[in-house]
């Protein structure tokens, strides 16, 4: 495979395993995702891919070449960090070209190479700007010309949103991956935030405690989530324990807020998420519950009902301008356990 193969990387700090035999692939041209919360290993991983940081055991090849033998500096890959670290006695322009002048490009390919890349990111008047009275989009943006100019092979990107705020992240969500998919740039954008994983990324990696979680499209990892982490991780909070198999036969379980049957054998201790978007307010249905609306919210493209069944408060969302029940009022909720109901280790 044209891309990068991880295989097997380990990695311990004194007694803290930081990574736990991690392998994945990326292929050329592709986008992927590191998600996962702070302490999971995302930015070791990306240290031990760009060379700055060995690894105790396994391999990382790029192109078909092992790159254990390849220092940082010579792998031609590029990283950016949150901080952008532009440089503050230089214009735009210079920070742009910083790297080009590294590789000593000659002075008139260096000017076209700027000019192109602020161009491709929207900064075509910028260059003689001081990068101080710039907007924090606008020195994200720098910071990504200043990435790309050198045409790394991979750019890796860590936490690159993280310090703004919410309109720019969005509107920037949007644009970086046709930025990155104009020049068919290989990149890895590493994230704790599931909604900027997901925007960004055709395949998504999910890290807890160093390993691998899961590993899918955003739908597969949303709508299919590979464990109890993940749902949680993802939001899904709809988690029902399973107290005992009541009919193998029949695939029925107990929980508690009730029997449900979910069409396959289910072991004592698993766990069922009742998906918070697969349920209908009242209405006739294989399966009605009743409850207590607790609380209700507005968020925009959905609202969300907090309702108490059987003492067990789940949350459901709705779209907006679906007439919502107030707090206090008595709530019927139906749903097809084929589709709203998920079996989880």
């Amino acid at each position: 495979m044209n891309g990068l193969l991880v295989r097997d990387i380990h990695k311990t700090f004194g007694s803290t395993t930081a990574l736990d035999r991690v392998s994945f692939d990326l292929e050329e041209g592709q986008i992927l995702s590191v998600l996962g919360p702070s302490g999971c290993g995302k930015s070791t991983l990306l240290h031990i891919i760009a060379g700055l940081v060995p690894p105790d055991r396994g391999t990382i090849t790029w192109q078909g070449q092992d790159l254990a033998s390849i220092p940082a500096h010579k792998r031609n890959f590029g990283l950016m960090f949150q901080e952008f670290a532009l440089f503050p006695h230089m214009d735009v322009s210079e920070n742009v070209a910083f790297g080009l002048r590294m590789q000593s490009m000659q002075p008139a390919q260096i000017e076209q190479r700027t000019r192109e890349v602020l161009e491709l990111v929207g900064l075509s008047a910028f260059g003689s700007r001081n990068v101080d009275t710039l907007s924090g989009g606008e020195r994200q943006r720098v910071a990504l010309a200043r990435s790309l100019a050198p045409q790394p092979g991979l750019l890796m990107l860590d936490e690159p949103f993280g310090a703004l705020d919410r309109t720019l992240r969005e509107r920037l969500m949007l644009q970086l991956p046709e930025i990155l998919h104009s020049m068919n740039q290989t990149a890895i954008y590493v994230t704790h935030d599931q909604e900027e994983a997901f925007a960004v990324a055709a395949r998504v990696v999910i890290m807890h405690a160093g390993r691998i979680a899961q590993v899918g499209t955003p739908e597969e990892i949303y709508c299919a989530p590979a464990s109890l982490f993940v749902a949680r991780f993802l939001g899904l909070s709809n988690l029902l324990p399973v107290s005992k198999p009541a009919d193998l036969k029949r695939g029925e379980v107990q929980t508690p807020i009730g029997r449900f049957s979910v069409g396959r054998e289910v072991g004592e201790g698993a766990t069922l998420l009742l998906r918070p978007d697969q349920v209908r307010l009242g209405g006739p249905g294989p399966t009605v519950l009743e409850g207590r609306v607790i609380q209700r919210s507005f968020r925009g493209g959905t609202q969300r009902l907090k309702v108490d069944v059987e003492g067990t408060e789940l949350i459901f969302d709705f779209m907006t301008g679906t007439a919502l029940p107030d707090p206090g009022d008595h709530v019927n909720l139906s749903f097809d356990p084929q589709q709203a109901l998920q079996v989880l280790a």
